[in-house]
């Protein structure tokens, strides 16, 4: 599998907040301090994030939606977390060990408490991650544990997670929309009343929620951690770019996430704003190599490949915010390998190898994409054409590709945006 480029996620920030949010800083997608006294949250200090769209549901194990865990990450916590060097790091659980070739062992965090003040125990792990595994429940993460055979507690701050076979990836299934829950409490309210008032082990805890509004939440004054610096955090949904870039020129938020790289310049001379960026993560286009001819052919999908000028794409279409890369492993991913080299772009070679294949006259071709505003992906059947132009943008929501081996593909891509959380603009064309 060959992804052949990666943007950066950026954000915006009004430079106003960084004095009004002091020691506030961004960490895996967490809005918090680390050892800021409880005086300086006592000053009222709010910050106003706006994003592309609203959370779905305030229950994190019904949905994988990014942009929900977004403000999820901030009420709730899993085990671990992955850190920026692509190392993961204890959260809800300090360390870990493999005490046998099936069996994970957890260490949990002593002196953590839910909001409502019950204590995390080994209980409240079992109860999550057994929670989501419940057929009745409909997780969209269920799936992801199926590795697991069983969660026992050995004591109150020790779990073992033991896999059907030995699964190297477990951590990586952990972190993320994995939080923990409260077990007596819901058990207590059921999954309704914990949609009204949800509680978790993150660094703010809810006040209320107005779908397609805002949701409010207010600084923990017993995490973990220490006491946010920030008193009241607001994530406010603002889905048109012009009017989230409006609202931060006006001074109505704090903080803009997933506007179109093209608007960068825009915050980028002066003192008012600050401009942010990171690796972005995502697979925007791919293809079918399984059940869809041409690309069967091995000779086919080298030829794609060898037919994208991926410099032109990052320079010309992302403002070179983007990093190319050899393989669907991101430089972050855990196994990435920095020695592959990316397929060089090179038309005759593209040209001789759908020659080889039995395609020298060009092919028609379909697409797999993420649609704009995050809707399903679709496909659609496009014209063959030849043409030695590449590329060429046609719409705000989709570039036309004219790749110069007579193959053509119209790429529907989701809104091109950038963000300081997962979701950003990539360009991604993918060989599987």
């Amino acid at each position: 599998m060959n992804v052949l480029s990666s943007g950066k996620s950026l954000y915006a920030m009004n430079r106003r907040s960084l004095v009004k949010a002091s020691v506030a800083t961004v960490m895996a997608s967490q809005i918090v301090t680390q050892g800021t006294s409880a005086a300086n949250a006592q000053d009222g200090r709010s910050f106003t994030y706006a994003y592309k769209a609203d959370v779905q549901t305030m229950d994190p194990h019904l949905t994988t939606d990014t942009t929900s865990q977004v403000a999820h990450f901030q009420l709730y916590e899993p085990l671990v977390k992955m850190g920026r060097d692509g190392q993961f790091e204890g959260l809800l659980a300090e360390s870990w060990e493999n005490i046998d070739d099936l069996t994970w062992r957890f260490h949990l965090r002593e002196g953590v408490t839910f909001h409502n003040g019950e204590p995390f125990t080994a209980d409240a792990v079992v109860f999550s991650l057994d929670r989501i595994r419940k057929p009745e429940l409909d997780s969209p993460s269920a799936s992801g544990l199926s590795p697991i055979e069983k969660i026992t507690k050995v004591d109150d701050l020790t779990v073992d997670v033991v896999t059907l076979e030995p699964y190297a990836a477990l951590l990586s299934i952990l972190y993320g929309g994995l939080s923990i829950l409260p077990p007596k409490y819901l058990e207590e309210v059921g999954d309704d009343g914990f949609l009204e008032n949800p509680v978790g082990t993150g660094p703010f805890t809810f006040i209320e929620w107005v779908k397609d509004v805002e949701l409010r939440m207010e600084a923990y004054q017993d995490h973990w951690r220490g006491v946010p610096a920030i008193q009241e955090l607001i994530y406010r949904p603002i889905p048109e770019d012009s009017a989230r870039i409006a609202a931060l020129q006006n001074g109505e938020v704090d903080w803009v996430a997933a506007f179109n790289v093209e608007r960068v310049s825009e915050f980028e001379g002066g003192d008012q704003f600050q401009i942010g960026s990171r690796p972005g993560q995502g697979v925007y286009a791919q293809m079918d190599t399984i059940d869809t001819e041409p690309f069967k052919s091995r000779e086919v999908r080298q030829a794609v490949n060898h037919a994208v000028d991926v410099a032109s794409i990052i320079d010309n279409l992302l403002d070179g915010r983007a990093t190319r890369l050899p393989s669907v492993f991101f430089s972050s991913t855990p196994g990435f390998d920095p020695d592959m080299e990316p397929y060089t772009y090179d038309p005759d070679v593209a040209s001789q190898l759908l020659s080889d294949a039995g395609y020298g006259d060009g092919f028609e071709s379909g697409s797999m994409s993420r649609q704009p505003n995050n809707q399903p992906r679709s496909s659609r059947k496009l014209p063959r054409r030849s043409s030695r132009t590449f590329p060429r943008l046609a719409s705000p929501q989709s570039w036309r590709f004219w790749i110069p081996v007579s193959i053509a593909s119209d790429i529907t891509i989701q809104n091109s945006s950038s963000s300081c959380f997962p979701g950003a603009r990539h360009m991604n064309l993918v060989d599987t």
